[in-house]
């Protein structure tokens, strides 16, 4: 798997290749560059579709503090090292925070953005802050529901209960603080004029939905908001047929309607 290696920290990523046009696929909080397989297996026979885990998840390392901008400069590193200049971003959760702030660095390289399970603004904090310190003192196993309930929604998910156990404990703190003490950027959302997909399931437990209405209402340009049925708060893994049928039928209409995405 290719990586970028820079001053503060080593990212990993895939590239489907091509001279497709670009999507870039950013994961949330706790979770890696595989919770988008569905999605990837949907999009790449008909577009070049990146993923990479962020600095502390998955295969990427950090080796200090970071924040959401740092994060947003990550990946525009990646994209310059893929040399892809224009891109459509898609986020889920804090990946959508990280797609937000990298469409406000550079808002000529972004098509489009894809909003998953996202928010502009903060939430409090203090039932996150005691998970967070329960796993860092007594490990993850005694976590393993709570933060599944708060993704992923109901159901055994052995393969992420692994990977939570398995995630070296000094980068955690560097992870939840990039998380939480982040800004609220909602004043800054009319910047944004590209278009922009909005979808978010009925039943996150994480971010009320409201959030993702506000983000409709507030974005520069012309956005479109799906609300899924019964869907979680990573409601690309609980719904991925329905997620994937939006987000070609975006890309599509934005094809049709003569988008650099042609």
């Amino acid at each position: 798997m290719p990586t970028l290696k820079i001053e503060n920290a080593e990212l990993f990523y895939t590239d489907s290749g091509g001279d497709n046009p670009a999507v870039v696929f950013s994961h949330g909080f706790g979770m890696d560059r595989t919770m988008f397989d569905a999605q990837v297996a949907a999009l790449s026979p008909h577009y070049r579709v990146v993923t990479w885990d962020q600095r502390s998840w998955g295969s990427s390392i950090a080796k200090g503090p970071y924040n959401l901008w740092d994060s947003a400069r990550d990946l525009w590193m990646i994209l310059d090292q893929l040399d892809i200049e224009r891109t459509v971003l898609v986020g889920m959760s804090q990946g959508g925070f990280v797609s937000i702030r990298a469409t406000l660095l550079e808002p000529n390289r972004v098509n489009a953005l894809v909003l998953i399970g996202s928010q502009a603004g903060v939430e409090a904090r203090a039932e996150t802050d005691e998970m967070i310190l329960t796993w860092l003192n007594s490990g993850a196993s005694r976590i393993h529901r709570k933060l599944a309930d708060a993704i992923l929604g109901p159901g055994d998910w052995p393969i992420w209960y692994a990977k939570w156990d398995a995630m070296d404990l000094r980068q955690l703190p560097w992870a939840y603080s990039c998380l939480m003490d982040r800004e609220d950027v909602t004043g800054r959302l009319r910047e944004i004029s590209c278009p922009a997909l909005i979808i978010h399931g009925t039943d996150d437990r994480s971010i009320d939905p409201q959030k993702a209405r506000i983000m409709e209402q507030e974005l520069g340009g012309t956005s479109i908001l799906v609300e899924i049925e019964g869907g979680t708060h990573a409601v690309n893994i609980s719904h991925p047929e329905r997620v994937n049928h939006e987000i070609q039928s975006f890309l599509q209409s934005m094809a049709l309607k003569g988008s650099e995405m042609a």
